[in-house]
């Protein structure tokens, strides 16, 4: 009785996937518009879907046939480099109402994820939006259907603030921890009214409630990052340095860090 089932079905490859979600991109989320399938993420590759969601929010999409273990470190670095160049993307689009001082949205797509993938997205900054689809098909009519898919909640434990100096011990090369506290100083000294801004991985500095600069140790090296502003004090990216053996040259950082000081002192 009735007429005919939807009936579950199977792509063959990942192209075929990806031909299908830009069929119907909707049926993932009402608003959502492909910027452009197979977008260059400068060196760090290929990202399957660059789109801009109801809000005019930026936002990727990496897509995976099976269940894949890569796919979230692999989304991660993509939005990493959309994140530092969102204003120069959405300048390529400048016939959509793109507003690039949102962050952009991470969404990750497969057949299923594993408990271990949907436990890592808990500890990831930004949030990581997973989705599961299915192909289905009726009568020669085929489609997709995706149901969100909610990370396992980790016990609410208290945890103690991150301090400054568990930062700078993070580092165990004592030569560059040494380094590392004086370009701490050598920042913060810049201006009196620099403040720093302790966090669970770095050391950033604020100056007029923006951030300026923001130092990383890792065990054996350390980050100085800084933030590049255009003349509306919009973030064009975020120019960084390593230190590895600490005689590296990072004046071009001081020099980038006081003119984003200079242009806030501007900003009316």
């Amino acid at each position: 009785m009735g007429g005919p089932k939807f009936l579950k079905d199977e792509v063959n490859s990942e192209p075929e996937l990806h031909q299908l979600m830009m069929d119907d991109i909707e049926a993932l989320e009402e608003g959502i518009k492909i910027l452009k399938h197979e977008f260059q993420c400068g060196e760090r590759g290929v990202v399957d879907f660059l789109y801009v969601d109801s809000g005019n929010r930026l936002g990727i999409i990496e897509v995976k046939k099976e269940t894949d273990e890569d796919i979230i470190f692999q989304g991660l670095r993509y939005y990493d480099w959309i994140l530092k160049n969102r204003f120069a993307v959405a300048n390529m689009f400048p016939n959509e109402k793109i507003n690039p001082k949102e962050e952009p949205r991470l969404t990750l797509v497969a057949k299923s994820f594993s408990d271990d993938i949907r436990s890592l997205t808990n500890h990831f900054i930004p949030n990581v939006e997973l989705f599961e689809y299915a192909v289905l098909k009726k009568e020669n009519v085929r489609g997709l259907y995706f149901h969100s898919v909610s990370p396992p909640k980790l016990e609410e434990i208290p945890k103690e603030p991150t301090k400054r100096q568990d930062l700078i011990d993070y580092i165990t090369d004592e030569r560059l921890r040494k380094l590392f506290k004086e370009k701490l100083k050598e920042v913060k000294d810049l201006h009196p009214e620099i403040k720093e801004n302790v966090t669970k991985g770095y050391i950033g500095f604020m100056y007029k409630g923006r951030i300026v600069a923001f130092l990383t140790p890792f065990r054996k090296v350390f980050d100085i990052s800084t933030v590049n502003l255009d003349d509306n004090n919009h973030v064009i990216n975020y120019p960084n340095i390593t230190i590895i053996k600490g005689n590296e040259d990072y004046s071009g950082q001081i020099k980038i860090m006081k003119e984003a000081i200079r242009k806030l002192d501007e900003k009316k």
